[in-house]
């Protein structure tokens, strides 16, 4: 019975303090065992220490298959909740569909971003290209333009230069005023003989039709026109050769002879306002043949006018300034240190006569 009763402890006892029993008896067992290993040799004790990194690493091993089975578990625990009732997508899901999207669009980028590359080398290609043409006909030309500045156009510029300056130098020696007065004089006698076969009258007939603006783009025609010497027979003539003789006998010999020039343009002038403007301004026959018949003054008239007029002006001038006769301004280039030599002689003669003057006194009061 006393057996029994020990019995009968161990099967009423829960299976927890079983558990427990069976931990310590391990624990025991392992506790001896280190205690027989102690005691037995070292190789005994390497094979023991392998035995339980083999024992640890599986153990690890074992933890971490059982961590991921359990991460799984809980991952797809939400995915299937959600099918029936068709639920919002959790976390892992979102995230997951995040990075599916940034994904294709670094896909789309990627390709974008080498177009645009490509493009920018292909317009950095064709802005090129032009501009190295654009350079090199640019030098070709520059080139070019400077050879011919330097062999055409720079030595003639500068014989131009030269040119002006002769000119110039010449103009400073000879031009005068009287002597720039005698040639216009010269060349308004010259120009009052040319005048003497200029037409200086016409009669234009139907000046009615052609009035207005008609008249400005094609006047009436002229059937008449008379030259300006026949009008006076030929008098002016021999009155400009007259003028260009005094002009040159007022530069030579006498200038008062200049004043008759203005006797000359007087007369001309009278001739053409006496004479000349009241035959040409009669139409005669031809008014009675034609209507609308006008007779008018042309360049000859005006000409032989505004000659006079430059002969008056000259015979007023020109013995004014031959009495005078200022002297020509000869060009005339110093040389260097004229101008210093000069002042080095001068200031040398006064102190040569200061030098002498003292002596002078001293003999004459010793000769006194």
């Amino acid at each position: 019975m006393s057996s029994d009763k020990p019995k009968n402890k161990q099967a009423d006892e829960p299976p927890a303090a079983g558990k427990r029993k069976g931990l310590r008896a391990l624990k025991l067992g392992s506790k001896r065992s280190a205690g027989e290993a102690d005691t037995s040799t070292p190789a005994t004790r390497r094979e023991a220490r392998k035995a339980e990194a083999a024992k640890a690493a599986a153990a690890k091993a074992q933890a971490t298959r059982s961590a991921k089975a359990t991460k799984t578990v809980k991952a797809e625990e939400p995915a299937k909740a959600a099918e029936p009732g068709e639920a919002k997508p959790s976390r892992p899901s979102r995230e997951r569909k995040g990075r599916m999207i940034s994904d294709d669009a670094r896909k789309l980028a990627t390709p974008l971003a080498t177009a645009a590359t490509e493009s920018l080398k292909l317009g950095r290609e064709m802005l090129v290209i032009p501009a190295q043409v654009f350079m090199a006909v640019a030098e070709f030309a520059g080139a070019w333009v400077l050879w011919v500045w330097r062999r055409i156009v720079s030595p003639a510029v500068l014989a131009v230069i030269a040119l002006l300056r002769a000119l110039l130098g010449l103009g400073q020696r000879y031009v005068t005023p009287a002597r720039g007065v005698a040639v216009v004089a010269i060349f308004a006698a010259a120009a009052l003989g040319a005048s003497q076969w200029l037409d200086y009258r016409g009669v234009s007939v139907g000046t009615d039709a052609y009035s207005g603006s008609v008249g400005a783009v094609a006047p009436a025609p002229q059937i008449e026109t008379q030259q300006a010497g026949e009008a006076h027979a030929w008098v002016i003539v021999p009155l400009a050769l007259a003028a260009m003789l005094l002009v040159a006998i007022a530069m030579r010999k006498r200038a008062g002879l200049a004043r008759l020039l203005i006797v000359i343009g007087v007369a001309v002038i009278a001739i053409s306002l006496v004479v000349d403007m009241p035959k040409g301004l009669d139409e005669g026959e031809v008014a009675i043949a034609y209507a609308g018949a006008e007779a008018r003054l042309l360049d000859g008239f005006w000409m032989q006018i505004v000659t006079a007029s430059v002969l008056i002006a000259c015979g007023a001038l020109l013995p004014r300034y031959l009495r005078s006769k200022p002297a020509a301004a000869p060009l005339r280039v110093k040389a260097r240190g004229e101008d210093g030599g000069l002042r080095k002689l001068a200031a040398g003669a006064r102190g040569a006569a200061k030098r002498a003057a003292p002596g002078k006194r001293k003999v004459q009061g010793a000769g006194s």
